[in-house]
């Protein structure tokens, strides 16, 4: 199975949204800076 880029990104925002998390939170959670972690999301 092929999974790409734009896939993995919307995965990865639905979490976010299902979990409740804010980007500050993630931010402290995966040790990323905020700024990374908004650029990208």
């Amino acid at each position: 199975m092929n999974v790409g880029p734009k896939f993995l990104l919307a995965a990865l925002r639905q979490k976010i949204k299902d979990e409740g998390l804010c980007y500050s939170s993630l931010s402290e959670k995966s040790g990323i800076p905020l700024s990374s972690i908004k650029r990208h999301l």
